[in-house]
């Protein structure tokens, strides 16, 4: 990881990488933490994104077979590998129907979730701050995947946000808290697709 610093003992306020390449970066904080004196200031980053870069930037994993040879699994390009699943962000605003339909053309469905690991890592990855839709969707009184996985879950709020009516209910994540919700499914989310890896 490289730290980017300020050129202080050339009197210069600009800001540049440890390793000389170009700094062109214009949407980060640049407000001081602290009292900055000799020495210049670097750039801190919050503590957890090199732990979701690193599972972020695997696209590609190996596992040995129960016969103890190697198998290699991929995903799609801009697809991040997650266990034996592929999952990707798309930050188009889209009802839950349509997200859907979105993710069948990439060869995925809207994201089902089956472990906490799971959740923890589509937290992490809906790079947003706003509520993301997943594949979770109500049928009189019952909820089901979209991708047709058995839908287990019982740990979740299935209160309502907003007015459900036309549409029915979706699934919703929050990604500051992680929390899933049922949501009207008309209204426009970014969205997380999952499929198997080839």
């Amino acid at each position: 990881m490289t730290q980017s610093g300020q050129d202080g003992d050339r009197g210069h306020q600009n800001w540049f990488w440890s390793d000389n390449s170009p700094f062109r970066m214009s949407d980060w904080t640049k407000q001081k933490q602290g009292n900055i004196s000799e020495g210049g200031a670097c750039m801190e980053m919050d503590p957890i994104i090199p732990l979701v870069l690193t599972v972020l930037l695997t696209e590609t994993s190996a596992s040995l077979s129960s016969s103890g040879t190697e198998q290699v699994f991929s995903c799609p390009p801009r697809w991040l590998l997650f266990g034996q699943r592929c999952f990707a962000f798309y930050p188009v605003w889209s009802s839950w129907s349509d997200a859907d339909l979105l993710c069948s053309q990439a060869a995925g469905k809207l994201a089902s979730l089956h472990t906490p690991k799971e959740r923890q890592f589509v937290r992490l990855l809906a790079n947003t701050h706003t509520p993301v839709w997943l594949g979770g969707y109500q049928e009189q009184q019952n909820w089901f995947w979209s991708d047709n996985s058995p839908f287990r879950m019982s740990d979740w709020t299935k209160q309502k946000q907003g007015n459900i009516s036309e549409g029915g209910a979706c699934m919703e994540m929050d990604p500051i808290s992680g929390k899933l919700h049922s949501a009207p499914c008309g209204e426009l989310r970014f969205y997380i697709c999952s499929t198997t890896v080839r």
